[in-house]
C-alpha cells in the first residue's frame, strides 16, 4: 500500500533499495576499517617483538665478542709472562752455568795438577825399579853361571845314579823272568797231577756204577742200554779231561813264550836306557855351553836395555810436561765452550706482543614503524531518481536525516 493509503509508490520502493545498498556499504565500511586497524596492531606488535629479539641476539653476539677478546688479551699477557719468566730463568740458569764450569775449570785443572805429578812420582819409581832390576839381573846371572857349572856336575852325580839304578832293574827283571817260570812249571805239573787223579777216580766210579748195574738183575735190551750209556758217560768225562789237559798245555807253552819275549822287550829297553844317559849327559855338556853363551848376551842385553829405558824415561818426562801442558790449553779451551754453549742457551729477551682490537659492537638497527590506516570516504547514499509528491518526498527525507544521524552515533568516524 502507498502512503496514507494510497496505492504502491515507486519512488518508496526505489528508496528502499537504496537505503538497504546505503546500509550495506556502511557495514562493509566499517568491517574493513577494522580489519585495516587490526591488521596495524598484529604489525606493530610483531616489529616489536622482532626488535626485542633482535637486541637480544646483538647483546648475545657483542658479549661473545667482549668475552673472546678478553680471553685472547688474557692468553697474549699470560704467554708474555711466561715468555718472560723462562727469559729470566734462562739467564738464572746461564749465570749458574758460567759459575759451574769455572769451578769445574778449576778442579779438573787440580786433578791434571796431581795427575802431571803423579806421572813424575811414577817416572822417579820406575827409574829406581830400573836400576834394581839391573842389580838384580847382573846377580841373577852371576847366580845362573853358577848354576849351569853345578848342573854340569849334578849331571854327572845324576848319569851315575841312574847307570846304577837301570843295572838293578835290570837284575830284578831276570830274578823275576825265573820266578815267573818256576811258577808255570810248577802250575802245569800241578795240573797234569789233578788230570790223573780225577782220570783215576772216574775209572773207580764207573767199575762201582757198572757193579752196580750188573746186581739189579736186569737182563735184555734194557739192561744193554744202561750199561751202554755209563760207559759213553765215562768215556766222554775222560776226553773233557784230556781236551782240558791238552788246552793247559798249550797255555804253558803260550805263557813261557811271552815271558822270553817280555825279557828280551826288557833288555832292549835296559840297553836303550843306557844309551839315553851317555846321551842326556852329552845333551846337557851341549845345552850348559848354550846357556853360558845365552847368558853372556843376556849381559850384554841387560847393559843396553838399561840404557834405553832410562833413555825412554827421559823422553817419558818431557812428553808428560809437554801434556800436562796441552791438558790445561784444552781444559781452558773446554770451559770457554762450555760458556759458549751456556749463552747459546740464553732465550730471546720478550717483547710484548700488540694488544688486539677492541670488538666493534653490532649496530642498532632503525625499525619503520608501519603507517596507520588512512580514512577512507565514508559511502553515500545513492539519490532517488523516482518523482513523487512533496509530501512523499519530505517525509523521505526525513527518513534519510534520521537513518544519518543513526549511523552516525553508532558507527563513529562514518
Amino acid at each position: 500500500m502507498g502512503l496514507f493509503g494510497f496505492g504502491p509508490d515507486p519512488r518508496q520502493d526505489n528508496q528502499d533499495v537504496i537505503n538497504q545498498k546505503f546500509g550495506a556499504d556502511n557495514e562493509m565500511y566499517s568491517w574493513q576499517r577494522a580489519q585495516d586497524w587490526s591488521t596495524y596492531y598484529n604489525t606493530l606488535e610483531a616489529q616489536y617483538v622482532a626488535q626485542l629479539n633482535e637486541e637480544a641476539l646483538n647483546n648475545y653476539k657483542n658479549q661473545l665478542s667482549i668475552n673472546n677478546w678478553q680471553d685472547k688479551e688474557n692468553m697474549r699477557l699470560y704467554s708474555y709472562a711466561k715468555e718472560a719468566e723462562a727469559y729470566n730463568a734462562s739467564v738464572d740458569a746461564y749465570y749458574e752455568q758460567l759459575d759451574f764450569n769455572a769451578i769445574a775449570e778449576e778442579l779438573t785443572l787440580n786433578d791434571t795438577a796431581r795427575a802431571y805429578q803423579d806421572q813424575l812420582i811414577s817416572i822417579a819409581f820406575q827409574n829406581s825399579d830400573l836400576i834394581r832390576k839391573y842389580i838384580q839381573g847382573q846377580g841373577e846371572i852371576k847366580e845362573k853361571f853358577q848354576n849351569v857349572s853345578a848342573s854340569i856336575d849334578q849331571a854327572k852325580a845324576v848319569e851315575k845314579l841312574q847307570i846304577k839304578e837301570v843295572g838293578i832293574n835290570r837284575e830284578f827283571d831276570l830274578i823275576n823272568d825265573s820266578l815267573n817260570k818256576a811258577g808255570l812249571r810248577d802250575g802245569m805239573a800241578a795240573t797234569k797231577a789233578d788230570t790223573a787223579f780225577k782220570i783215576q777216580g772216574m775209572r773207580t766210579e764207573n767199575v762201582q756204577k757198572t757193579g752196580q748195574q750188573k746186581n739189579l738183575g736186569q737182563v735184555g735190551r734194557s739192561a744193554e742200554k744202561s750199561m751202554q750209556a755209563l760207559l759213553a758217560t765215562h768215556g766222554n768225562a775222560q776226553m773233557a779231561l784230556m781236551e782240558s789237559l791238552s788246552s793247559a798245555e798249550s797255555k804253558y807253552a803260550l805263557d813261557l813264550r811271552k815271558l822270553d819275549e817280555e825279557l828280551k822287550n826288557k833288555t832292549k829297553l835296559t840297553n836303550l836306557q843306557y844309551a839315553n844317559i851317555v846321551n842326556q849327559l852329552g845333551e846337557k855338556a851341549d845345552e850348559a855351553a848354550r846357556t853360558t853363551s845365552m847368558l853372556f848376551r843376556e849381559q850384554a842385553n841387560l847393559t843396553s836395555d838399561k840404557k834405553a829405558s832410562q833413555e825412554q824415561l827421559q823422553q817419558s818426562l818431557i812428553s808428560a810436561g809437554e801434556q800436562n801442558e796441552a791438558d790445561k790449553q784444552r781444559i781452558r779451551m773446554d770451559k770457554y765452550q762450555a760458556d759458549i754453549n751456556a749463552s747459546s742457551s740464553l732465550r730471546d729477551k720478550p717483547k710484548p706482543p700488540p694488544a688486539q682490537t677492541m670488538p666493534l659492537m653490532l649496530p642498532d638497527t632503525v625499525y619503520q614503524k608501519p603507517s596507520k590506516p588512512i580514512d577512507k570516504p565514508l559511502p553515500k547514499r545513492n539519490v532517488n531518481t523516482v518523482h513523487d509528491t512533496g509530501t512523499r518526498d519530505f517525509l523521505v527525507g526525513m527518513a534519510n536525516t534520521a537513518a544519518s544521524l543513526y549511523m552516525g552515533k553508532f558507527l563513529p568516524g562514518l
